[in-house]
């Protein structure tokens, strides 16, 4: 074998492929020397390990970028043409408004026209972005402009056509010449360890993991198959309830998570005014009941509950929920008291961050914080960082455990949502797989003298969107749908269905 010293060597007097043998060797050797420098410095017990962990979900990340999701063209055209037909309603209510009061037309995505608009016609104070020169009219600053109540209208409407035209850049991503929608998944593209999705690297595809519930009726099990879309039930309030019972022994939010309910046993904790019965239908009937505006108990339990959770604010979660502040103030106070050890996580959490600036979870996974401390944004960052980094992790353990159990038979896993799977598997094994993989993706975490677990439910059907009973987003109730798996599912693939399946398959194949 050839050696070329690099110290000496003249490059000049070299051919071309010399010189590529010498920068592909260099670029081997020193990165042989980096890793065995980085070694050293990789803990056995937490950086090697989730580094390890990392490396074994690659193959299955390759897996469902290969196999993609099987795409019905008719419902693919039928939600880009409603998608369409709802972007120009809203665009023509905001040209008929704008011309109304302000003389001229607005175009939602030109900078220019909205900061015109907004700080020079209004006279609201602009708003700015770091790094930027000219004012922002981006999403973030139009939040802070809903306070001025005049602007709202002109803001939800520019917000809508936005949030549209994003959705269709979407819906008009390319699908594979086979039919079939793929992104590419990694599986370090988040702090968190949370999985990404973004395109191919052939420009096809889209992020899988950002797909609304209408869209989802175009994705369909390939012919003979069923989907299967499995997800940990109430995982991060259950992991943060575990975190809070193994630091400080409060095992209050504990016990509510997983008293069955824990939006109507959080409501009984938080209005012990209203009439109880103790029965869990009744209760959850009460915990229903109308409570402020278009809100009810139940949905400012859940809604309120989770942004206190993460550190919000009442003046930022008034806004966010359209609530008014001293009502936001009021229930974080009587949250606060039945759940006092919230409040000490989030203090402990300040305190780590602030001394050490490195946050492990149970699973080794270590991060450190290189912003601001004292930032508010850093600081509600580090507070959701454990449970969610935590339920990736034990999402991605039971995710492996399925595709390492399954991978030489016919299930093929499609899909990863954070802390949710897509599958897909032949119709016939359905009554055995899914009791199966109910029973394999959970994992116990030890929290003191308790073990925690966080279950998981099942929903199978044809296409990846639910049954509408009440027909709130189709002209049907979507029979083919997703539908909780509580036993053996009588339903048979729609008629219709297999047909275009048939039919593609002969335009395809």
């Amino acid at each position: 074998m050839k050696i070329y010293d690099t110290s000496t060597a003249d490059l000049n007097a070299l051919s071309e492929r010399e010189v590529d043998y010498i920068y592909n060797g260099l670029d081997c050797c020193i990165t042989h020397e980096l890793v065995d420098k980085l070694r050293l410095k990789l803990e056995p017990k937490t950086t090697g390990q989730i580094c390890r962990f990392t490396g074994a979900l690659q193959n299955i990340c390759l897996d469902m970028t290969l196999t993609g999701i099987r795409i019905d063209p008719v419902a693919k055209q039928k939600v880009i043409l409603e998608t369409e037909k709802k972007r120009d309603e809203a665009q023509a209510l905001l040209d008929e408004l704008s011309l109304a009061f302000y003389g001229q037309t607005i175009n939602p995505k030109s900078t220019k026209q909205c900061a015109e608009f907004f700080y020079g016609f209004l006279g609201i104070p602009p708003q700015y972005k770091r790094g930027t020169k000219g004012p922002t009219t981006d999403d973030a600053a139009l939040e802070k402009l809903r306070v001025y109540f005049y602007a709202r209208p002109f803001i939800n409407l520019i917000k809508s056509v936005r949030d549209y035209k994003k959705k269709l850049e979407a819906l008009n991503s390319r699908v594979s010449s086979d039919g079939r929608m793929r992104g590419q998944f990694k599986a370090t593209g988040t702090e968190t360890g949370r999985f990404s999705s973004s395109k191919n690297v052939f420009n096809e595809g889209l992020n899988l993991q950002n797909q609304n519930e209408y869209s989802k009726r175009m994705y369909i099990a390939d012919p003979g198959c069923k989907l299967a879309y499995i997800d940990l039930e109430q995982a991060e309030s259950r992991m943060l309830a575990a975190f809070i019972y193994g630091l400080f022994g409060d095992s209050s939010y504990l016990d509510a998570c997983e008293s069955g309910d824990l939006h109507t046993t959080v409501c009984r904790m938080i209005w012990p005014e209203l009439q109880w019965t103790g029965d869990p239908k009744l209760d959850r009937t009460i915990a229903d009941s109308p409570f402020y505006r278009h809100f009810s108990h139940r949905d400012m339990s859940k809604r309120g509950g989770h942004g206190t959770n993460y550190y919000g604010k009442a003046p930022h979660m008034a806004k966010q929920l359209n609530v008014d502040t001293i009502l936001m103030t009021n229930f974080q106070e009587k949250y606060f008291q039945a759940f006092p050890g919230i409040p000490e996580y989030h203090e402990w959490i300040i305190r780590t961050i602030q001394t050490t600036r490195t946050l492990i979870n149970p699973f080794g996974r270590k991060r450190i914080f290189f912003n601001r401390t004292d930032a508010d944004s850093t600081i509600r960052e580090a507070i959701a960082h454990l449970p969610q980094s935590s339920i990736g992790d034990l999402m991605n353990l039971g995710m492996w455990k399925v595709w390492h159990k399954y991978k030489h038979k016919t299930l093929k896993l499609l899909a990863q949502v954070h802390d949710a799977i897509l599958i897909q598997f032949p119709e016939e094994i359905e009554d055995e797989l899914i009791p199966a993989l109910l029973q394999l993706i959970p994992h116990p975490l030890q929290a003191r003298d308790r073990q925690v677990w966080i279950p998981c439910t099942a929903e199978t059907g044809w296409n990846w969107a639910h049954v509408d009973p009440k027909m709130k987003l189709w002209s049907d109730t979507n029979p083919d749908g997703l539908k909780e798996f509580t036993g053996h599912d009588s339903r048979k693939r729609s008629e219709n269905t297999q047909a275009k399946n048939r039919l593609l398959d002969r335009v395809l194949f």
